[in-house]
């Protein structure tokens, strides 16, 4: 009767906080007063997991929400420990937008680009024609490998989407690199103005000058990170 009335109370979006009870291959089962509900490996975490261990322990009591509840014909409920949390994609909003340099690391490799870690739980996406400059490549493993330092440059950002475009080649487009080859640095005197800006910005990210912005963990970082959180939110 305990159980039955603990779970007449329980409705999807809320949040509990609930216990670890068994770790499994594909997530983790937790308990809300008695009631048992699963949190699956893509859920407890912004970061890919490779298993459950990686985020929590037996025992241990964690934040989550209910995204799924099952009554017929059998109890299923489903939470999520992601959701229950900060968004890391909203808490670095002001790092992430076009233009913005950072440091990060190379997480995953696929035929058409490599994946780069620029805050925890935040990951974007270098796409192979990005990478150099120098040669032409096949596979981004060619030129990179996994845990690898980079530094890059955002190119596009959708925050709400959880998207991110990288370039590791940096800020100058392609066709100005190919006017500029060879050139002497006096030849440039008659180049626009928005060329000049374009070539400072280069010549600032390949020579370590430009500015790098670190990752934080604080909550509402800025105006806009808190804007961003409401109107999410609102939706």
């Amino acid at each position: 009767s305990k159980i039955s009335s603990v779970l007449e109370k329980l409705e999807v979006g809320q949040s509990h906080l609930a216990t670890i009870t068994r770790l499994v291959d594909f997530g983790a089962f937790a308990s809300i007063d008695g009631i048992e509900g699963l949190i699956p490996l893509s859920e407890m975490a912004w970061k890919r997991l490779k298993k459950a261990d990686e985020a929590v322990r037996l025992g241990e009591q964690v934040n989550v929400k209910i995204i799924k509840i099952e009554r017929t014909p059998k109890l299923k409920i489903a939470f999520t420990m992601k959701e229950a949390g900060e968004d890391p994609w909203i808490s670095n909003a002001t790092r992430l937008h076009p233009g913005a340099v950072l440091q990060g690391t190379v997480v995953r490799m696929i035929d058409s680009g490599a994946f780069v870690n620029v805050a925890d739980g935040v990951d974007g996406l270098v796409p192979i024609h990005q990478i150099t400059w120098e040669k032409r490549i096949n596979h981004p493993k060619d030129i990179l490998a996994e845990g690898q330092s980079v530094k890059v440059h955002v190119l596009a950002a959708d925050l709400g989407a959880h998207r991110l475009s990288l370039s590791i080649k940096g800020p100058m487009p392609e066709e100005l690199i190919n006017k500029f080859k060879g050139k002497k640095r006096d030849e440039f005197s008659n180049m626009s103005d928005e060329d000049k800006a374009l070539m400072k910005q280069w010549e600032e990210y390949k020579s370590n000058e430009a500015k790098v912005l670190i990752p934080t963990n604080r909550d509402d970082t800025s105006i806009f990170a808190s804007a961003f959180k409401h109107a999410k939110k609102k939706k």
